[in-house]
């Protein structure tokens, strides 16, 4: 007969269950609302005839939308453990000269993470949606805050009593498996790492919210302009900052602490559903891209 488990039990994988609930809700309310951003469009139609209006008017609708399911996920997932909703813990000053360094290698580490993962993956493949006012903002200011509270701070304060790679790997895993598509889902998850790790380290999350605003900004400024860079100069810059990333935190890892989410993952039914539901999500876009878009 297979073991009951203990109340004890149920709440040491609670955390994990709240994470695995939180952004598994979240992406089937965004999927909803995308889905229903004709029917908004639509309906915004009716009532003004201009173009302009017509595009922000929906655009905010929905954008306003998904940022009030990160408030109402937070209010049923998170409340009980993390006392705000959003605190930004202050970066103390001797950390931030230190800190500009630290953040301009971990940009050349993200530009590197997308030239690797685009010689395996062909991001022409991926769709482009069009770009309006409310869509830039949110992508470029929205996203990136949103994004680290919930993966950087209320994970990191949830996650705190497992230890620093609990909570890295946990939110690394759950950061790029949100993102939900082949093309980005890998390159997050290997940023999430290092973006997790800076947060630990500054137990402030004011650095990964710009970092990852930068990203995002620049991602969209692509789309208007064509920058070009030396992917020899982003490697190297890369791999330095790889080793200030190592050696800065080289004292404080504690090594035997590495294979504890590897050990008590398996024993979360929730968060392996949640991370099957992605895989297979994933997968399913790969066939639809690869094998059947010659059919139609």
């Amino acid at each position: 007969m297979a073991r009951k488990e203990t109340s004890e039990q149920r709440n040491y994988y609670k955390p994990f269950r709240c994470v695995a609930g939180y952004v598994l809700s979240l992406s089937v309310i965004m999927y909803a609302l995308q889905g229903a951003s004709s029917g908004i469009a639509v309906m915004v139609t009716f009532v003004f005839p201009n173009p302009f209006i017509q595009e922000f008017l929906t655009s905010a609708l929905l954008y306003g939308c998904i940022i009030l399911s990160y408030y109402l996920g937070y209010m049923i997932f998170f409340r009980k453990y993390v006392d705000r909703f959003y605190r930004f813990e202050p970066v103390r000053n001797k950390d931030i000269l230190p800190l500009i360094p630290l953040c301009i290698g971990t940009f050349f580490f993200v530009l590197a993470c997308w030239q690797l993962w685009g010689l395996v993956v062909d991001f022409s493949s991926a769709s482009e949606d069009s770009l309006s006012l409310m869509s830039i903002l949110y992508a470029c200011v929205g996203a990136p805050i949103m994004e680290e509270l919930v993966f950087r701070c209320w994970i990191r304060k949830l996650m705190k009593p497992y230890g620093c790679w609990c909570y890295v790997l946990i939110s690394a895993l759950s950061f790029g498996l949100f993102h939900g598509t082949v093309e980005q889902s890998v390159p997050a998850i290997f940023i999430g790492l290092a973006f997790g790790l800076i947060a630990w380290h500054y137990n402030s999350i004011i650095p990964t919210v710009l970092l990852h605003v930068a990203n995002n900004t620049l991602s969209t400024l692509e789309s208007f302009f064509t920058f070009e860079i030396s992917e020899t100069l982003v490697y190297l810059i890369a791999a330095i900052f790889l080793i200030i990333l190592f050696i800065l935190f080289f004292r404080k890892i504690r090594w035997k602490e590495l294979g504890k989410p590897f050990r008590l993952i398996p024993h979360s039914i929730s968060y392996i559903v949640f991370i099957v539901f992605y895989v297979v999500i994933i997968v399913v876009q790969v066939i639809l891209q690869n094998y059947l878009s010659d059919l139609f």
